[in-house]
């Protein structure tokens, strides 16, 4: 959140920032609250979260690395890029569990379930 309000990036590209700084705290708060009550898998399901929203920062700079060998605008590129870096990843971590259920029920228990 921090670097999102003090960033002299362009607004758009900031507002990215703290909505991953946002979501990365409520995301926290769920986990501390679901562990509190003993509910594991949530706990596990948001700290699942919270770590893509992390990894935000890795797929960042990565994707700036490559933005700039491929000689884009930097300003377009990081409003791009500050948005996909983090909600990739947290789609990722999202989806899973329902791509597994769907994959299992079409084709039957993986090795891991069996």
């Amino acid at each position: 959140v921090p670097s999102a309000l003090y960033s002299d990036a362009v607004p758009l590209a900031r507002l990215g920032f703290l909505t991953q700084g946002v979501l990365c705290l409520l995301f926290l708060v769920g986990a501390v609250r679901a562990i509190r009550v003993r509910n594991i898998q949530r706990h596990a399901e948001l700290m699942l979260r919270v770590s893509a929203l992390v990894f935000g920062a890795v797929v960042l700079r990565l994707s700036m690395a490559l933005a700039m060998q491929f000689g884009l605008k930097f300003d377009p590129a990081y409003v791009v890029v500050a948005w996909l870096s983090w909600a990739l990843p947290l789609a990722m971590v999202s989806l899973w569990p329902a791509y597994r259920n769907w994959r299992s029920n079409r084709f039957g228990p993986t090795l891991h379930q069996a």
